[in-house]
């Protein structure tokens, strides 16, 4: 019943979002489950998959490619130097790590959203250098591509990124986070900042917006 209920939701999920994914019952049963320590250099490519790293597991990739993919990360995801999404989508109930200097190549309805519920609050880190930032270059699609729901960890870190195009570079629900938006770069998108709150909104400083439609929207 719990697995039913789940894919369900999954399903709603991807379809509210404006992302649907023709994989049909793969969500009923995951294609990749990873467990324990999992280290893959070089390049790894998933196609039409749905991937659940288990609470408790850990997997580290040094460049990955996603192409109509599901990841679900209830472990620990640790991403080294790039990382290329088309139309696919990380769900992070746990931790996921971009390391400073890594490049994000983002297409399509492709999003990264911190979840959380009662049991788990995800998290996600993306804090470049100030030398080596991360650089994420987005489509112009009509998806947000960082998303913090506002039951996810107020300890996602948002700083020293370079965001070139793409609709929506980060959306904040209702959320705000330990530390500011810090030293981010936003060039040519729609709305690089939106927040969407009731009583509690993210300090963004030291940031630098050119060619935006809007910049920083708070509502």
């Amino acid at each position: 019943m719990k697995n039913v209920l789940y894919v369900k939701l999954l399903v709603f999920m991807c379809i509210v979002s404006g992302v649907f994914f023709p994989c049909g019952a793969v969500f009923a049963e995951y294609d990749i489950v990873l467990r324990g320590v999992n280290r893959f250099p070089g390049t790894v490519s998933y196609t039409s998959q749905s991937i659940h790293i288990a609470e408790g597991g850990f997997a580290e990739y040094e460049n990955l490619v996603l192409d109509n993919c599901i990841v679900d990360v209830n472990g620990f995801v640790e991403i080294n130097s790039f990382l290329d999404m088309n139309d696919s989508v990380f769900y992070v109930y746990g931790d996921l790590l971009i390391e400073p200097g890594a490049g994000i190549y983002e297409t399509g309805d492709s999003c990264i959203v911190a979840k959380g519920n009662a049991l788990r609050s995800g998290q996600i880190s993306l804090k470049g250098g100030p030398y080596d930032p991360i650089t994420v270059d987005s489509d112009y699609s009509l998806t947000e591509f960082i998303i913090i729901e506002e039951d996810s960890s107020a300890n996602s870190v948002l700083q020293n990124i370079d965001f070139y195009g793409g609709w929506c570079n980060i959306q904040i629900y209702n959320n705000r986070l330990n530390e500011a938006i810090r030293n981010c770069r936003f060039i040519s998108s729609d709305y690089a900042v939106y927040q969407e709150s009731t009583d509690k909104v993210t300090d963004v400083r030291f940031c630098f917006f050119c060619w935006n439609i809007i910049s920083v929207y708070a509502r």
